[in-house]
């Protein structure tokens, strides 16, 4: 178990790290350009955002595997075979 743990652990905190710099400078990069071109078409986007970031994680992903699976051929092949 320990082996395990001394695997993992340093490639999640690296995954972590390295996810939290992104965001970081790119929500600040699109934020600045946001505000400095002020009444742009982008400014449209700020309520959908917001929109998005208010719904739980969990329920929007299933939200999108469903409509993927709904829409595409071929996403998740297995469900939609054992259904017919």
């Amino acid at each position: 178990m320990s082996s395990i743990l001394r695997e993992t652990v340093p490639w999640t905190v690296g995954l972590i790290g390295v996810s939290t710099v992104l965001s970081f400078a790119i929500g600040t990069i699109a934020g600045a350009l946001l505000g400095w071109t002020r009444g742009s078409r982008m400014d449209s986007l700020i309520p959908t955002a917001t929109f998005f970031q208010a719904i739980p994680y969990f329920f929007l992903g299933t939200s999108c595997c469903w409509s993927l699976a709904a829409t595409c051929t071929g996403f998740l092949c297995s469900a939609r075979t054992a259904r017919a």
